[in-house]
């Protein structure tokens, strides 16, 4: 059976037309309004940010990436593909799905990409083995007993055990990585922004600092906690870790001031029934606080509250000791050549109480200490 041929006159098939989808116009329009409103409304820090080892771009982060999806007018879904265990069945590493889509008016959706995000125990951030976090422990206790002119306390290191963080984190990771990635290739962005997380650090050597995620990577997964915590004490944890993050490089100080702001509208939200103090995140700082008639006996108890505070922390109560501590309760009260705790007033005590309670340890105390030296708020 034989079919006619149409002979090709040299064009192109009934029904296609080679052409771009948009003029040159068109598209440097789109790729100048697209950066016009990263640069508008996209915030450096909390949207995106750089990261070390990449390749120069800033590299997008999760809320970012729902923004670009608002402006696109695109919405995504995001499902879990595969939970790996290991040896012993526990939970290692699991991996999502995103799928970014535009509904058709029919109800359909138009696939504009899709992209896996994958996490696990491997990875440094995750999970680390105790004498790799004794190892870390140690380098950061010796540094603050040099800085301070202390000698080591070998219990801030030796009864570690290993890390292992919340599955949560894990998942949530794997999310991000997921969301982000199938957002840039949907919308372009990719020629704007880096989607590569950190690289984990090498352990240290010897005396060569204790490795610390790269400062994105430490707010990004902070930021998504901060939003997310279900109960006061963990807000509380996460609070000092900002103090802590900022003296340690992991963030700048506006990033730890967000975290802490968001921290303390979460608090308020779990706490609205029963409200917190939340200026300290740590306990209800009313060591000391008397509602006797009696000043001098309400002065006296604030003044033993804030000794007993110092001496939990590790700090000796004497006559040989007091230049040691008044050197640290001076910045705490934002004073300065008061020589004695029953100097300040109970305003002043108040406040050293507030800030000794968002402290579990020296270290803590210490990294406090260096954000007001580095606010500038010591007279």
């Amino acid at each position: 059976m034989m079919t006619d041929i149409t002979p090709w006159n040299g064009g192109q098939p009934e029904g296609y037309s080679a052409g771009l989808v948009m003029t040159p116009d068109a598209a440097r329009a789109l790729d100048e309004q697209v950066r016009a409103c990263t640069k508008a409304v996209l915030r450096e820090g909390t949207d995106y940010g750089p990261i070390s080892g990449t390749d120069g771009k800033p590299t997008l982060w999760r809320p970012g990436a729902q923004k670009l999806l608002q402006w696109f007018g695109l919405g995504f879904t995001c499902e879990r593909v595969e939970v790996e265990h290991d040896g012993g069945g526990r939970k290692h590493g699991i991996t999502y799905k995103c799928t970014v889509a535009r509904r058709l008016p029919d109800g359909s959706l138009d696939i504009k990409a899709t992209c896996e995000g994958t996490a696990d125990y491997d990875e440094s951030k995750f999970f680390q083995t105790a004498e790799e976090v004794q190892r870390k422990a140690e380098y950061n206790e010796r540094k603050w007993a040099r800085q301070y002119g202390r000698v080591a306390d070998p219990t801030k290191w030796k009864t570690r055990g290993e890390y292992r963080a919340d599955w949560n984190a894990v998942m949530k990771r794997a999310q991000k990585r997921a969301i982000v990635g199938a957002t840039a290739d949907a919308t372009g962005a990719g020629g704007l922004f880096s989607t590569d997380d950190d690289d984990d650090a090498p352990a240290p050597q010897d005396d060569a600092p204790a490795p610390q995620d790269d400062a994105p990577a430490w707010f990004e997964q902070a930021l998504e906690n901060a939003l997310t915590f279900t109960d006061v004490e963990a807000g509380r944890r996460l609070y000092l870790e900002a103090v802590q993050a900022h003296r340690d490089g992991s963030c700048t100080r506006r990033q730890a001031d967000h975290i802490q702001n968001r921290i303390k509208q979460r608090v308020q939200l779990l706490q609205a029934a029963a409200p917190v103090d939340v200026e300290d995140l740590a306990q209800a700082a009313h060591d000391g606080a008397d509602d006797t008639d009696d000043p001098a006996r309400r002065h006296r108890r604030l003044v033993g509250a804030v000794q007993g505070r110092m001496h939990a922390l590790g700090f000796e109560i004497s006559e040989d000791t007091r230049a040691e501590r008044m050197a640290v309760l001076n910045p705490l009260a934002r004073t300065s050549g008061i020589e004695s705790t029953s100097d300040f007033d109970d305003t002043e005590l108040r406040d050293i109480l507030k800030a000794l309670a968002g402290c579990d340890d020296q270290a803590a105390l210490a990294g406090l200490l260096a954000v007001i030296a580095d606010n500038g708020d010591t007279p």
